[in-house]
């Protein structure tokens, strides 16, 4: 493939892309209960003045049992109990898609709701008494002027809503509402690490600059804000990588701003926000950016990226014991040199994952064993290629979430079936982000979060959520084993390019 056909994203002159963009009420209520508490303020007396209306009511109830329309409105067959006290009742093991109203059995995409019944008794079928006309019955059903509009309502149900139905096995999409101190511009290239319920979202960048603002979002409310750090705060920067290490420290190492590369080490402390930029030892690595890190045997290992003057293919180990860098000479099938790739690290194996060296847009899979250092290129039922893409280990699955496929920027959802080494395509509803690409994405609680990207054109400041659904059990899949299925290789060593 030349380049002319992908126009790579990152030119060095002008640090952005020309690339195409992707086209892409309460319940209501009968009854007005009296209160006595204005006239008998005292206790007792309340007590007192309560108890003999009750008897008063059932005498006059007793009284009115003569009456025909009380006798045949008493007979009445009741109708089924509504559960729900809103008119549109949930059946067991019934699942909403996001905060629907369903009815028994059924289940809804996105805000899709049942029915609406008309006013209901109150919760629990809970009998009311009528005061109207003196005639002291009482009510198990609604008055006959809304049982009309409830027939009417079940004869002639609502059209659904504007999202399609999705089935419980199916994984869904949908926008994040979010609120508090939201990042008042948008982000591409950034970096997001989570730490318990909370995504550490540091640098990237804009059309315009770079950044190295912190903001931390909670996946749970949903809440952003933007805490106050100090000390070695490093430069703005992006298409860096951060590695959470022992749950607390992130290493953030890379990247670049635009002619200006990093290879700069930084540790922020997320339990006193302190940054640090600790002294290492031995080879390290050269500036780049569009790299990857993994972390492994308390040791971090950086792969790829660009220099600014070619792609590389090179890997590189920081042992957290003693500081000291080393470049690890590693054998096998050697990936071709690239950046904007993704790497996994599952066991002792680091999967590596498309990229591109800034002519071709690859879909190759290589596996490094970080206790051999051997590398081994896949076989792989078909090609899917990407670059600036992510990819997220859900169990025995790599979740591929949007990038560019040699010709547009996609927001497809693609799943590498790590035990068969296949590809596979499930239908996804709700409404996907834009295509785009040089997003973020993490899991947590058995949902994919995708932050922000670029399409080309735009810069997006939005969250977009992936429910997992019936997939919502892999990550609970931890004990399977990876058989590598060595690929033929003619070439095992690529050159680069011109445009990192």
């Amino acid at each position: 493939m030349s380049s002319g056909a992908i126009h790579p994203p990152e030119q060095r002159s002008q640090d952005h892309t020309a690339d195409t963009t992707a086209t892409l009420k309460a319940d209501a209520s009968f009854l007005s209960v009296g209160s006595v508490d204005s006239i008998i303020p005292n206790a007792t007396a309340k007590a007192v003045a309560q108890e003999g209306a009750v008897m008063a009511n059932a005498a006059m109830t007793n009284a009115a049992l003569s009456s025909p329309v009380s006798t045949a409105l008493i007979n009445t067959p009741k109708p089924a109990a509504d559960d729900s006290g809103k008119g549109a009742s949930q059946g067991s093991g019934a699942r909403a898609g996001a905060g629907a109203e369903t009815e028994a059995g059924a289940e809804t995409g996105a805000g899709i709701s049942s029915v609406a019944s008309p006013p209901s008794t109150q919760r629990g079928d809970r009998q009311q008494s009528s005061s109207s006309g003196g005639r002291g019955y009482t009510r198990s059903h609604p008055p006959k002027k809304y049982r009309a509009k409830e027939d009417k309502a079940k004869d002639n149900p609502r059209p659904s809503a504007v999202v399609t139905r999705a089935p419980a096995t199916a994984m869904h999409w949908s926008r994040a509402k979010v609120h508090g101190q939201i990042p008042p511009k948008e982000l591409r290239a950034q970096s997001v690490s989570l730490v318990g319920e909370s995504v550490y979202v540091f640098g990237g960048c804009d059309q315009y600059n770079c950044f190295n603002t912190l903001y931390i979002f909670d996946a749970d409310t949903m809440y952003w804000s933007q805490p106050k750090t100090s000390g070695s705060i490093p430069p703005p920067c992006r298409a860096h990588t951060s590695t959470l290490v022992g749950y607390r420290r992130l290493y953030i190492f890379g990247g670049g701003d635009g002619p200006q590369y990093f290879n700069d080490l930084y540790v922020l402390d997320t339990e006193t926000l302190i940054w640090s930029s600790p002294t290492t030892t031995g080879n390290r690595p050269c500036k780049r950016r569009a790299h990857t890190t993994c972390y492994y045997n308390n040791r971090i290992y950086v792969f790829g990226g660009g220099d600014g003057l070619q792609a590389l293919n090179d890997t590189f180990e920081l042992d957290l014991a003693t500081m000291h860098w080393s470049e690890i000479k590693t054998t096998g099938q050697i990936p071709l040199s690239r950046g904007y790739h993704t790497s996994n690290i599952f066991k002792s194996q680091m999967i590596v994952f498309g990229g591109s060296d800034g002519h071709e847009c690859f879909s190759d899979v290589h596996v490094l064993d970080l206790d051999t250092m051997e590398w081994i290129k896949i076989d792989i039922n078909k090609t899917v290629p990407r670059l600036s893409h992510t990819s997220t280990l859900v169990g025995s699955y790599l979740f591929v979430l949007g990038g560019h496929d040699g010709s547009r920027y996609t927001s497809d959802v693609e799943m590498l079936n790590m035990v068969t080494w296949s590809w596979e395509t499930r239908k996804v509803y709700g409404v996907p982000p834009a295509g785009r690409g040089y997003h973020a994405s993490l899991l947590y609680d058995s949902r994919l979060f995708m932050f922000g990207g670029y399409d080309g054109q735009t810069v997006y400041d939005d969250i977009y959520i992936l429910d997992l659904s019936m997939c919502a059990y892999l990550p609970q899949i931890t004990d399977f084993q990876i058989v590598l299925r060595r690929a033929e290789s003619t070439s095992d060593v690529g050159e680069g390019d011109d445009y990192f």
